[in-house]
C-alpha cells in the first residue's frame, strides 16, 4: 500500500501544479498600470505604425506566446470599445459648458469609475487566463509602474 500511495501523491501534486492560482484584487496603482496598458495597444489614435510595433513587440516585452498575445489584444480591443462610450459621454456632458455643476462632477467620477472597473475586469480575467509566468511578469510590471507613480507624487487615491 506504501508504494502506491507514492505515485498517486506524485500524480496528484503535477495535476495540481498547473492549476491557476487565484489572483488578490488588483490595487489602484495597478488598475491604472493596466488602463494604460490597454489604452495603449487598442488605441486608435496612434499611427498605424506606431501600433503596429507596439502589437508586434508584445510579445517580448512581455514573453508572450500567440494565445496570450491574443488574449492582450481581445482585451485591448474590449477596452477600446469601453474608453469609446466613456469619452462619448464625457464629450456630451462637456459640450457647450465653461464650468460643471456637482452632478456633472459626480457623472465624470462615475465614468472615471467606469473605466477603472473596466480595466480591472479585463486584467483579472487576462491575468487568469495566461501562464503564471506570464500573470507574474505583467504583475511586475504593474508594481514597478505604481512605484514609479509614487516616487513621482501621484496621489492614486
Amino acid at each position: 500500500m506504501r508504494r502506491l500511495s507514492r505515485p498517486l501523491l506524485l500524480c496528484a501534486l503535477c495535476l495540481f501544479s498547473h492549476a491557476q492560482t487565484v489572483q488578490p484584487a488588483l490595487t489602484t496603482a495597478q488598475i491604472r498600470f493596466f488602463t494604460r496598458f490597454f489604452a495603449r495597444i487598442g488605441s486608435a489614435d496612434l499611427a498605424p505604425s506606431m501600433l503596429a510595433h507596439t502589437r508586434t513587440a508584445l510579445p517580448t516585452n512581455f514573453n508572450l506566446n500567440p494565445a496570450e498575445t491574443n488574449l492582450v489584444l481581445t482585451a485591448a480591443e474590449s477596452f477600446r470599445t469601453t474608453m469609446t462610450q466613456v469619452h462619448a459621454s464625457e464629450t456630451a456632458l462637456t459640450a457647450g459648458k465653461s464650468t460643471l455643476s456637482a452632478a456633472d462632477l459626480a457623472t465624470m467620477a462615475q465614468l472615471t469609475k467606469t473605466r477603472d472597473q473596466a480595466a480591472a475586469t479585463l486584467a483579472t480575467g487576462l491575468l487568469k487566463s495566461v501562464r503564471p509566468e506570464t500573470a507574474t511578469l505583467l504583475l511586475q510590471q504593474a508594481t514597478s509602474y505604481a512605484s514609479l507613480l509614487a516616487k513621482m507624487g501621484v496621489n492614486l487615491r
